[in-house]
């Protein structure tokens, strides 16, 4: 970081895109379209001011792709403060912004081009701290948020139980939560890893994401700007032009410097075995103390006791075990890996953390403690949270016949929709199609929704039906992958607990199961 370079307030790196990117874009003689823009001035990794008065970071060298290849030559006005620059290009004393989300307040007066870079938000807190999956279900929680940002504006809508400060920097907003005087900050995946290693914050960690709140970084300019908003279709046409490589490459650049040692391949693969030796213990833990449980159904007294051990027991291995999860993707978040490199290590550690949310669920489940929160939904907002959050969505074909309202726990049920399709996904041969059918049905006195996930049989062939809902039931072959067998009995288990069913369907061409659930009076849109 701080590198410098060249005039005109652009680091050397970034200049040297601007140049590339003109002489692929300008033909011979022609005369470049003229922008001043203001940015962040302490936002690392993305951008910063330096004290050369040029800027540098991610954001400055995707902006000098983009204006090398449209023809425009942007201008630098410099500012102390993102507050400053706000005011700046308010005022026009800049015609655009660098590097923003959009929001409602911002399209008042911004008109925004395609998203130069998608970075995700991530929770971060102290390392005392649990797992937040839902920060609606946290009680209070006091967030502390650097001044301006636009997703203050989303969280203060979307979560009224949080009680949001504000500071001027990312610096102060990650001290504040280091020093308890806030819970948990909200910022990008990139700012945190960067910080946090950069600065030494090692009492923080990643404890969460909110689905929708990711980045989507932009250019914005005055509306008010005839000249600047006539630029925005050219822009636009150089955004799409940035190859994944070439985003890949300028992140790795400003992130990865920034580690003062080399990645502890030893350290990971350390943490990695004391994961699945954990995981290979718990399951023995849960399995003797069931047995021990049962042998002790005539004693009430002592099953309540072993019982609250058990739960004691989950807690505290679920915590701990989430902690080394959560250090390991911090530590593969700022490593150069291949793209199959980083799926592997990422369908690894989505495994693990599927196998301890399905023991914790079998626990609450046989104890009674699954709580079910009906809400209204549609099957189609089912399906496009289901599809969301898929490993492996590119061989998915979706498709929905009629909608309907569902009166159910809508996490409950994409949990269980999940469970159906990660299992296609993974038993079907690689790069295989995985279908994923939703329709409306008539069935008895009402109307139903039907669920049907397809798929090809893989190397461990089609399940036993007599056993694939059994707890810890696996396909000779299947064994192979990783798994415990408890993904199926959950299934069924939660789609009666939500008033419908799951069922295996033979055939003998493919692999086929279905979940169906009431449709909710009210509306329902059948196919013509």
């Amino acid at each position: 970081m701080g590198r410098k370079g060249g005039p005109a307030g652009w680091s050397r790196s970034t200049l040297y895109l601007i140049v590339l990117g003109c002489a692929l874009a300008l033909p011979h003689g022609a005369q470049a379209a003229r922008l001043s823009y203001c940015v962040d001035p302490d936002w690392p990794p993305y951008e910063i001011i330096t004290a050369a008065q040029q800027h540098d970071g991610i954001a400055a060298d995707l902006l000098g792709l983009v204006a090398g290849r449209a023809g425009v030559e942007l201008s630098l006005v410099p500012t102390r403060t993102w507050d400053d620059s706000l005011a700046a290009a308010r005022d026009g004393s800049c015609q655009a912004l660098s590097f923003l989300n959009k929001s409602p307040s911002r399209d008042e007066w911004l008109t925004f081009t395609e998203p130069l870079l998608v970075d995700p938000n991530v929770l971060v807190t102290r390392e005392d701290h649990e797992y937040i999956a839902n920060l609606a279900n946290e009680g209070a929680v006091r967030m502390v948020l650097p001044s301006g940002t636009a997703i203050e504006e989303r969280v203060r809508r979307d979560f009224p139980n949080v009680a949001i400060s504000i500071v001027n920097s990312e610096a102060e907003a990650f001290a504040w939560v280091s020093e308890g005087k806030a819970d948990v900050t909200l910022r990008s995946m990139s700012v945190a890893v960067y910080t946090i290693k950069k600065d030494g914050w090692f009492n923080l960690k990643v404890a969460g994401q909110i689905p929708g709140y990711e980045n989507r970084l932009r250019i914005g300019v005055r509306s008010a700007d005839p000249a600047a908003v006539a630029l925005i279709p050219a822009l636009d046409q150089a955004i799409a032009s940035i190859t994944p490589a070439e985003r890949r490459e300028i992140l790795n650049r400003h992130v990865s410097i920034t580690i003062a040692q080399p990645v502890d391949w030893w350290l990971v693969a350390q943490i990695g075995l004391g994961v699945l030796m954990a995981l290979v213990i718990l399951l023995q833990r849960v399995k003797m103390m069931r047995i021990a449980r049962d042998q002790a159904l005539a004693h009430l007294t002592q099953e309540t006791s072993q019982r609250q051990e058990m739960e004691r027991f989950m807690t505290m291995l679920t915590r701990e075990l989430k902690r080394p999860i959560s250090v390991v993707r911090l530590v593969m978040g700022g490593a150069k890996l291949s793209d199959s490199q980083r799926d592997h290590v990422d369908d690894a550690l989505g495994d693990m953390e599927n196998l301890l949310g399905h023991c914790v669920q079998v626990e609450q489940l046989e104890q009674g403690k699954l709580e079910v929160q009906p809400v209204d939904c549609s099957v189609r907002e089912v399906l496009q949270e289901v599809i969301t959050a898929c490993r492996g969505r590119e061989r998915v074909r979706l498709a929905l016949y009629g909608d309907c309202l569902l009166r159910t726990d809508q996490t409950l049920l994409v949990g269980v929709l999940n469970i159906l399709l990660s299992n296609a996904l993974k038993y079907s041969p690689p790069v295989s199609p995985v279908d994923l059918i939703a329709r409306i049905e008539k069935r008895g006195h009402g109307d139903v929704v039907c669920f049907v996930i397809e798929n090809a049989p893989g190397m461990a062939g089609p399940p036993d039906p007599s056993l694939v809902f059994q707890r810890y039931y696996r396909a000779p072959e299947a064994r192979k992958l990783a798994g415990a067998g408890l993904g199926l009995y959950l299934a069924r288990h939660i789609a009666r607990l939500l008033g419908g069913d799951v069922a295996f369907v033979p055939d003998p061409v493919v692999v086929r199961f279905e979940l169906w659930l009431p449709c909710c009076d009210g509306w329902c849109v059948s196919p013509a």
